[in-house]
């Protein structure tokens, strides 16, 4: 399989193979990390800088970008995205599952943010309900369980703006609804797929992947890195 140099590479790669994590997960699927010169990492180039593709290619919408493999981080193509949506979003809408006691406080507030300004950086999550909830870490983890039941997705990066309107510190990922980040043709598929479809479509395309690199893929282990089941946010 090709060594990927330029963000044009990861966005044809992962057109053909549906989906490709960040980094190893199972044995024999390829990932970001082993397709890409570590010598190209952080550079800050938005052309060959791995660590850039993420966010570029997520607020482009060429690709799907977050913990969205069953929680471990890594990209979606187009042509894969219904199956990943029909096999981890669950099917109650979330003040459903709020009042049947399906997920915590935490996760509700999140969404309900989410609900009130559609989209938002890691930084304004953590001011915006901060008076709630004080521990990060929670916080983090229920923003991961919310993209890997593909109720929220990447979407690119922002940093903070100073009083004079300058930006300033790290960039920060931001993340939006999947009813508004996804494109009209992504999830076209999803209301006439079944689960059990879904799941032989996201396993064939692992399996048709590890084939192009010549490598042999465990269909079994691959299943059970990626879950079938549905993860609560």
């Amino acid at each position: 399989m090709q060594t990927l140099t330029h963000y044009q590479d990861l966005i044809d790669l992962v057109g053909e193979m549906g989906f490709l994590p960040m980094s190893e997960i199972a044995p024999g699927l390829p990932s970001l990390a082993s397709l890409t010169p570590g010598s190209n990492w952080h550079t800050g180039d938005p052309d060959t800088d791995p660590w850039q593709w993420k966010d570029r290619a997520s607020s482009d919408r060429h690709l799907a970008y977050g913990c969205i493999l069953n929680g471990h981080k890594g990209f979606i193509a187009e042509r894969c995205y219904s199956a990943f949506f029909t096999v981890y979003h669950p099917h109650e809408p979330m003040p459903v599952r709020w009042t049947e006691g399906l997920i915590d406080q935490t996760t509700w507030l999140l969404w309900n943010q989410f609900e009130k300004y559609g989209a938002l950086s890691t930084f304004e999550v953590h001011k915006l309900i901060a008076g709630e909830s004080r521990q990060t870490s929670r916080i983090n983890s229920r923003l991961e369980a919310l993209q890997a039941s593909f109720y929220i997705t990447g979407a690119g990066n922002t940093r903070k703006i100073s009083r004079a309107g300058q930006e300033y510190g790290w960039p920060a990922m931001r993340y939006q609804r999947v009813e508004d980040w996804a494109p009209e043709t992504w999830l076209s598929d999803a209301p006439g797929l079944r689960s059990k479809e879904a799941w032989e479509i996201i396993l064939d395309a692992g399996e048709a992947a590890a084939a192009t690199a010549s490598v042999h893929l465990d269909r079994e282990n691959l299943a059970r890195v990626l879950g079938r089941e549905k993860r609560a946010a």
